[in-house]
Parts: C-alpha cells; structure tokens; sequence
C-alpha cells in the first residue's frame, strides 16, 4: 500500500477506461490469407452502419458500450459521424494489445461529398467473440494542433470545462456536460458516471467546484501524444500545505473536442519538509515503533491505533475502514508476523525523494525466524515529526 498520493483516474479507480490505453505492437491486416477474427468483427459493423442496419450495429457492441449507451443515443451517434454515408471503405491498420483480447482497428473511406474520413473502431473480446467498444469517424486532416504550450489558453479552455461542470451540478442537469465530451469517451461514460465523478469532487473538502475555476494554475507543461492532448492543473492551498492536481484531456484530432477532466488527486504539499533523511539509529526506531503498532492492530483486529498515528493527510484521504482492508495476508492469518524480530530490524536504505511535498522512504529487512521479510515505509512531515503514510511488504529485497 503507499498512499503517497490520493489518486482517483477513473481508468483505475473507478473502472472508467476514459484515459487513453496503451497497446503493444502487435500488429495485423485485413489482406492476410486468414484474417484475424477482430477484422472479420469490425468489417460487419462497418458494413451493418453503412447500410443502415443499426440494430445489428448495435447489437455486434460490447455489454460494456450498450450499459452506457442506449439505442437511440447509438442512433444519435451514428448520425453525428454521418456513418451511414460512408462509402470506399477499406481497412488500413490493426494493432492488439499485449494479451490479444483489446483492438484498435483503422479504416479509411469517403463521406457523401466524397472527402476522406478516417473510421477508428475499438474491439474487445466479449464471450470469445470480438465486440464494438468504441468507434469514430473522422477527417482525414485533423484540426490545428491544441494550446498545450500556451498557459493562458491552457486556463481559459479548463476553466470554461469546471464552468461547465459547476452549472451542470447547479441546475441538475448533465447533457451538455456530455456532449462536450469526445465521442469516444461519451462511449464509455455515462452521463451517470460522469455527474457522480463532478458530485464526488464537489463534496470533497476541496470543493465546491465553483470555487476551484479562478484559482486553477497551470502546473506542468502540457503534452501531445497519439492525438490526444493532456493539460496539467492544480489548485494550491498552502494555508492547508495542500495540492489538489486536475488533469484534463482533449482530443486533437477532433475538431470538436475540447479540454475535459479525466483525473484527480490530492497531493501534500510542505516546502518546509526536511531535505534530510534521519540518522541510522533514528530511522531504525522509527520503522521499529510504525511496525509494533501495526503488529498489535493485527493481533488485537483493530488497526486504530495505528491509523492514528499516520499523518493527518492519510488519515484525510483514508478511511480507516479502507486501511484495514489493505493487508489481508496478515489479518486472515496468511502470514505468521509473531516471530518476526522488530528490535533486530537492518536498515537497507533512507532517502528523501519528491518537491512538492518530500517523502521520507525507508527500506528494511526484517528477521523473522527462517529467511528475511522485506518492507518499505513512507512518511510525511506534516507536523513536528515524520509520520507514517503506508507500508510495503516485500519477499524480495526492495533494493537489489
């Protein structure tokens, strides 16, 4: 567990694959002598959209794309892309991720005025089948390239997306809060999704949104890969030593796409943190104490005390419902801790790493009787002290 930072990306957290996925370099054709059975599934979608059979369309998606998308929004989409006036289609390029069950299928072809459109159509494995999880059609030249280098147009773009989100939590309503939302994404998020991910950072102790839009400051430099554009923002509290980090993405490639907000995370942020690691001796006990306190909760099945003696930034991030489900192996009684010898604990490592808010990391090796156990705890100086905010356990040694 190391809960340096509060991180909620939907892709991770939330099972809301709305951040771009990577895929490996597998790649296949449509001409090979058997054609790979991802082809086979995006050739008959194309050619159900084209001839406008659009329950067979929808019926070839995925359960995860008919959960977030009824029918008549499919429709909708259709319409949008002017799918069915596609003509000329032929597909160009196929990539598969590393497991083979996740596709990205290209196709080029020609709209009704007869300009070229490239058609992008995402598959996963559903039931040993491959199903529809995304598609898109778009111009062959994309739109001029996003402000990522411009800080004042960087702002004014996300602070127009939280306007748009702090109206949508006013007034109730989210429509237009997702259909400013690239096509794509709107494919796999809800509008149900995304208003509880808007209602979760509002109630959060850093909302209301309304609130975030004029002090948003452009953290780090933006970045432009595969046709998406990421933004980086943050909000900064330092009456609270805190940092509440946005992070935003267009897609470039999308002529309507505009900056919309894909993660967030809490961060501490202290300048005034030591630089330096504690000495040998004073970096033992402190493992020494994190750890006795830790044991005990184990065996008396309360880890309160110990979730007390974290920092108060984990103990605002962390619930200590949530602590107490991290370790499993030593509440079921997986792993026999009751021999391991704390006051013989050997120090294989102590630095201080991070700007915002440095981190005192500590790796260890501790005996436990038969061979070493290994462990890495993380601290914080929020107050007069380092404080704990999470613990590894590791069969092998973190530093070699």
């Amino acid at each position: 567990m190391n809960p340096l930072k509060h991180q909620l990306h939907f892709l991770c957290s939330r099972g809301l694959p709305i951040v771009a996925i990577c895929l490996a370099s597998t790649q296949f054709s449509a001409a090979q002598e058997q054609p790979h059975p991802g082809v086979i599934a995006a050739e008959a979608f194309f050619e159900a959209l084209v001839s406008g059979e659009l329950d067979a369309a929808y019926q070839a998606a995925s359960d995860q794309f008919r959960r977030n998308q009824s029918f008549d929004v499919f429709e909708e989409q259709v319409a949008e892309v002017e799918a069915t006036d596609l003509s000329a289609l032929t597909i160009t390029k196929g990539t598969a991720s590393a497991d083979g069950k996740d596709l990205q299928i290209t196709a080029s072809a020609r709209n009704g005025d007869g300009k070229k459109r490239i058609a992008n159509i995402r598959l996963i494995e559903e039931g040993g089948t491959f199903k529809m999880l995304t598609f898109t059609v778009k111009p062959a030249i994309p739109s001029l390239p996003p402000p990522v280098n411009d800080p004042d147009k960087t702002i004014e773009l996300t602070r127009e997306t939280l306007t748009y989100l702090a109206t949508a939590l006013e007034t109730g309503d989210f429509t237009e809060v997702h259909e400013r939302i690239p096509l794509e994404d709107r494919q796999q998020n809800s509008i149900d999704s995304i208003e509880a991910m808007a209602r979760q950072i509002n109630a959060s102790s850093y909302g209301p949104i309304a609130d975030l839009i004029d002090r948003l400051e452009v953290r780090s430099k933006g970045e432009m890969k595969d046709g998406s554009a990421s933004y980086f923002l943050a909000v900064n509290l330092p009456e609270r030593k805190r940092q509440f980090q946005l992070d935003f993405r267009s897609l470039w490639s999308d002529p309507k796409s505009e900056p919309w907000l894909v993660g967030w995370r809490f961060i501490y942020a202290n300048p005034d943190s030591p630089e330096t690691a504690p000495t040998k001796n004073a970096s033992l006990t402190l493992a020494q104490q994190t750890l006795e306190v830790l044991f005990a909760g184990f065996t008396a099945g309360s880890l309160s005390n110990y979730y007390e003696s974290t920092t108060p930034f984990f103990r605002e991030v962390f619930p200590l419902e949530r602590v107490e489900q991290a370790y499993p192996a030593f509440t079921g009684g997986e792993v026999d801790y009751q021999n391991w010898q704390l006051d013989s604990l050997e120090l294989l490592s102590k630095e201080v790493v991070g700007s915002i808010g440095p981190n005192l990391v500590l790796k260890i090796s501790i005996p436990t009787g038969n061979s070493a156990a290994f462990a890495t705890l993380t601290y914080l100086h929020e107050g007069e002290s380092w404080e704990n905010v999470g613990i590894n356990f590791h069969s092998k040694n973190p530093v070699e």
